[in-house]
């Protein structure tokens, strides 16, 4: 679970590269409010000094991106783009 207060700093701390494929990847968090079905797409950047162990991602709600209040399901997609937000792509 990872935890979202408005307005709130914060980093969050998954382990993502042992199930990458392509190197050096983009993350593409990809959330849907659960119930308003609001999708929100944000590429996030690693900031871990050790990326093999784990992956570090600084947030900052209403500067990163802005949520409605609720609770969301989040999903993340490695890729090749820094740039592309649709994961259909």
């Amino acid at each position: 679970m990872l935890v979202i207060e408005k307005a709130e700093s914060k980093n969050w701390y998954l382990t993502l590269t042992e199930k990458v494929t392509i190197a050096n990847p983009y993350f593409l968090f990809n959330m849907t409010h659960l119930l308003t079905d609001q999708v929100v797409n944000v590429i996030l950047a690693d900031i871990s000094a050790f990326k093999e162990r784990y992956n570090q991602f600084a947030v900052i709600e209403g500067t990163t991106f802005t949520l409605l209040n609720g609770e969301y399901e989040y999903k993340v997609y490695a890729q090749t783009s820094a740039v592309n937000t649709n994961p259909e792509s």
